[in-house]
């Protein structure tokens, strides 16, 4: 009878979440969910609440919380995944898929980042965990640190909606590693997350943090048996596979994960925890087979102590007088393990050729259907395993016992140790019990040691003068060989060189192995030095071993650095040895310096000396003299060669100019308060004997002024005046005619004088009657008085007004106007 399971709105049935890395160097990835919920009252769109959800993130080394983003969900896709051939489709089950994806950016530093998806709660009726309508769902995964660039594995087919009790069940769960990685699969225990008064967290504190709490199994469920089945829930490690044939309805929580290894290192897993439905199954025909005496292991039938294996036909038919079987027992050693004869009456067995592992298939077919199963068949009829020969250890050691049986029922050690391999460190006989449920199988090896004592030769040795030395290796009784030749085989040799020495000891089976070096202290070795002028010497005792350094001159340094004639020692002490070594450095100097270059003013009258300290020169002018006399300008260069064949060199630069001159005209003569400028030539240094560095001064005080000018040569000229002060030097008061005439007749051409007027500060004003100014001797200094003309005419005969301003020579300001007639 078809059995009808009702499910709650909203509940979580299962999920995963995995992600893909896009761009290492933008931290760019897609992170992907796949929830599966149960549907609601046919009606997928009525879960509005989780179209979008959550995924916090945090640190995989500190587990603290580091943010969280938002993922926008797919519409649902109704399941309709079937595993069964032959079936009736049932009703009352449905579940709903949706897939929830979004680019983002997460660095995962050096720690990496933990992905976690949570919700709550799980259906009420599942019978194979406590409290299930409290215990929620975390999807996780974690993005290893970013040395490693990694995307994560992912399942490429969705989970069955439902499974049918007492029907064999093969369900590929596959993945695939966009990396290459290598693929490990296997049950685990699910996670716990979220709380039915926070069945959608979505803030930081709400959140469940890492590490998750796993659920708790019921009585009598577990990790390794999360679903009860006759054969067993298995999940084959290396494809993904998963079989059982259910023995009980109901809704049991499975979980599994997908484990990523690079280069042996586990990097990362994608877990799926999903909701199996099983229900009582109407079929039309159903391949199923058991075999009653074998023990299922690993996803096989196990059968011990014979080659024979007995086969029960437990198929299922609506047409038994219609229906075919076909049997392939996989025996690859021959072509007769087929058989078509076998049907629903009784039980078949069939020998196979000795220990192996077998597939067998059954194919059942009708006009209308066909179903196939196949199951493994494990054969250890013989002793399959075998622990190696006895072993002897020459050092402490650890090593491990494998039977490599990992498909057996039990393993027992007499260590009292259980599994198919142990680890070991100590010596003793080693017994392995290999069980396959009824047969046993026993092997041995015994360990044990045969050490060689320590061998100790003397510290490497430091001998301060000769070699002869005995060396004695302290272990007597032994075989013994020393490097020095096949002949030297006794416990001890006497060696006379430097050098490296070793020996082995051995017993039967070990040996030891020993090394000493003889050397001899390091005598320092400088030469003596010889430089000509200045120099620097880097005096280096080079690099002796252990050695520390004392010099002549206080320092401590391997090397020193020498700028001075001298005698030197050096002394190195290597442990409880000294060696000296003494140097000198001959630096004789030859002290030539002609000065520098020098400028000569008019003449030159100089002496050049080369110094005493040479037996030889030679000058640029082909003289050899210590000294020479210079009376013309050149560049005079000379080498002086000293008794031990050392030279230097020097040159100077002579050169002469005329001096400059200057003429600051004759004495003057000047009024009362009258500013006079006097000025030197243009292109000079200046020194007025008033302090003033200008080319000109100005003065209207009596004295004598003097000027000295410097070119750029540094020549020289000097001059200088007498300036008198003299209230009379000039008339005082000007008397100013009253007409002019110019008529171009070279008489009285000019107002008001024909020469010009030497009082200071001087000027005339003329204006027109009508005050119109017609001339201003200030317009124009070279016009000091006026020609009658006015803008280029001459005016005509009529009269004109003058205003005039000067100074007295002695110093008092005068002014002078009246009426002038031009006559012509």
């Amino acid at each position: 009878m078809l059995s009808t399971i009702f499910v709650e709105a909203t509940h979580i049935v299962g999920g995963e979440i995995y992600y893909q890395l896009l761009n290492a160097t933008t931290n760019s990835y897609r992170v992907t969910v796949n929830v599966y919920f149960d549907c609601y009252n046919g009606d997928p769109d009525a879960i509005d609440s989780d179209k979008t959800i959550f995924i916090s993130t945090w640190d995989a080394k500190t587990n603290n919380f580091i943010s969280d983003f938002t993922l926008r969900g797919s519409a649902p896709n109704r399941l309709k995944s079937t595993n069964y051939e032959c079936v009736k489709q049932p009703s009352g089950v449905c579940t709903d898929a949706y897939v929830y994806t979004a680019v983002r950016t997460i660095n995962p530093g050096t720690n990496g980042v933990i992905l976690a998806w949570q919700r709550c709660c799980r259906n009420n009726t599942i019978d194979n965990i406590v409290s299930p309508e409290a215990s929620g769902f975390t999807a996780w995964t974690v993005i290893p640190p970013k040395s490693t660039a990694n995307s994560s594995a992912y399942f490429t087919t969705v989970p069955p909606v439902y499974i049918c009790v007492d029907a064999p069940l093969t369900l590929q769960q596959p993945a695939i590693d966009p990396d290459g990685d290598s693929l490990v699969y296997l049950l685990t225990t699910p996670y716990l997350g979220a709380n039915q008064n926070s069945p959608r967290p979505s803030s930081a504190g709400a959140y469940d943090r890492p590490p998750f709490s796993e659920l708790n199994w019921s009585a009598s469920y577990s990790e390794f048996m999360q679903m009860k089945g006759s054969p067993s829930l298995n999940m084959n490690s290396s494809t993904g596979e998963i079989t059982i044939t259910p023995s009980e309805t109901g809704q049991f929580v499975v979980g599994f994960t997908v484990q990523e290894y690079r280069n042996g290192k586990l990097i990362g897993e994608t877990r799926r925890d999903y909701q199996f439905n099983v229900i009582q199954c109407e079929f039309d025909i159903l391949a199923n087979f058991d075999m009653p005496n074998g023990t299922t292991v690993g996803g096989a039938y196990t059968f011990e102590c014979g080659d024979t294996v007995c086969i029960r036909n437990k198929s299922y038919t609506k047409f038994p007088a219609k229906t075919k079987y076909f049997w392939d027992f996989g025996d690859p050693t021959t072509t007769s393990d087929t058989l078509t004869t076998f049907s629903l009456a009784g039980n078949i067995c069939y020998t196979y050729p000795g220990n192996g592992n077998y597939t067998i298939s059954l194919k059942a077919t009708t006009s209308i259907c066909e179903s196939n199963y196949k199951y493994d068949v494990r054969i250890r009829s013989t002793k399959s395993f075998d622990l190696g020969p006895d072993l002897i250890f020459c050092d402490d050691f650890s090593i491990r016992l494998d039977t490599k049986t990992a498909d057996a029922v039990s393993v027992k050690w007499n260590t009292g140790q259980t599994g198919y391999r142990i680890n070991v460190s100590d010596t003793g006989r080693y017994v392995a019990t290999v069980s396959y449920g009824n047969c046993s199988y026993v092997d041995s090896v015994q360990l044990r040691y045969d050490k060689v004592p320590p061998v100790s030769l003397p510290r490497d040795s430091l001998l301060c003068d000769t070699v002869n030395v005995t060396l004695d290796v302290g272990v007597p009784g032994l075989f013994y060989q020393w490097s020095t030749s096949p002949l030297d085989n006794k416990q001890t040799i006497n060696v006379r060189d430097t050098g490296e020495y070793s020996v082995i000891v051995r017993n039967a089976n070990c040996f030891s192995y020993d090394t000493i070096r003889i050397w001899t202290a390091t005598i320092p070795d400088i030469d003596d030095q010889f430089y000509c002028n200045e120099f620097t010497f880097e005096a280096e005792a080079t690099s002796i071993e252990e050695a520390e350094y004392k010099w002549s001159t206080g320092e401590t340094t391997q090397k020193v650095t020498l700028t001075q004639a001298d005698n030197y020692w050096v002394q190195v002490k290597q442990r409880y040895c000294v060696k000296t070594d003494s140097f000198k450095i001959t630096n004789p100097i030859i002290n030539l310096d002609l000065g520098i270059d020098r400028h000569f003013c008019d003449n030159i009258n100089l002496e050049l000396d080369a110094g005493p300290d040479g037996i030889k020169y030679d000058w640029s002018n082909g003289a050899t003299t210590q000294k020479i006399k210079v009376n013309v300008p050149d560049t005079f260069r000379v080498t002086v060669y000293d008794e031990y064949g050392c030279k230097a060199a020097d040159s100077v630069i002579i050169t002469v100019s005329q001096s400059p001159e200057v003429d600051l005209g004759d004495d003057l003569t000047i009024c009362v308060n009258s500013p006079t400028k006097i000025e030197g030539p243009a292109g000079y240094a200046y020194q007025w004997n008033t302090g003033s560095k200008d080319q000109s001064i100005t003065t209207m005080a009596q004295g004598k002024y003097t000027l000295k000018i410097i070119d750029q040569f540094g020549c020289m000229a000097m001059d200088s005046l007498f300036i008198t002060v003299d209230p009379e030097a000039l008339p005082n008061e000007l008397n100013v005619p009253s007409a002019f005439s110019p008529n171009d007749d070279g008489l009285n051409e000019l107002f008001p004088f024909a020469l010009p007027v030497s009082q200071p500060s001087y000027y005339i004003t003329i204006f027109s009657r009508w005050g119109e100014k017609v001339f201003d001797s200030r317009d124009d200094s070279t016009k000091p008085n006026w020609d009658g003309y006015y803008q280029g005419e001459k005016v005509p005969n009529q009269l004109y007004i003058y205003f005039m301003y000067y100074r007295g020579c002695d110093g008092n300001a005068r002014t002078a106007k009246g009426n002038v007639y031009p006559l012509r």
